[in-house]
């Protein structure tokens, strides 16, 4: 399973081996209220539906791992999204579809003109974010030959 590391509003939103989202992750980025929680979410009788109809397939939908979260499939992402605001779901949706279809993201794009404060202490705490996940990841490469020869390697 591949694991995509993606950002909304800031906050980078985690991912299991298996592939299903942080909603955590997401209720902080939608700005943590109580009223937001997952565990309220998971209570909503549609979202129990929901969860069975996914799960009717044989897709494991959602998993609660102690001190890390729970974690969701992206059709209950999506449906979590929602239950908190048509626009928090515009953007987890834009969000997503910008980082699998390889669009740069903002805060990767080189600046230009000046940028405000706010907008640089996005860029930094999203690029901090994704560094220390990868930190934390298991990351896996492979080099040829010919391309450690030619010293296309990593240093620490």
């Amino acid at each position: 399973m591949n694991i995509e590391i993606f950002a909304v509003s800031g906050i980078t939103i985690n991912q299991d081996l298996e592939g299903r989202f942080c909603l955590n992750d997401l209720h902080k980025a939608a700005g943590n209220e109580n009223k937001h929680r997952p565990s309220l979410w998971l209570k909503n009788k549609q979202t129990v539906e929901l969860i069975e109809e996914i799960e009717k397939a044989g897709i494991p939908a959602i998993q609660s791992k102690q001190q890390l979260g729970t974690f969701a499939v992206k059709p209950l992402v999506y449906a979590y999204a929602m239950w908190i605001s048509p626009a928090f779901n515009l953007l987890v949706i834009n969000t997503y579809d910008r980082l699998v279809s390889g669009q740069t993201f903002d805060f990767l794009k080189p600046i230009t003109e000046p940028i405000t404060l706010e907008d640089f202490n996005w860029r930094y705490q999203t690029i901090t974010n994704a560094v220390i996940n990868l930190k934390n990841s298991n990351v896996v490469m492979t080099l040829s030959g010919a391309e450690l020869l030619a010293g296309k390697c990593f240093e620490k």
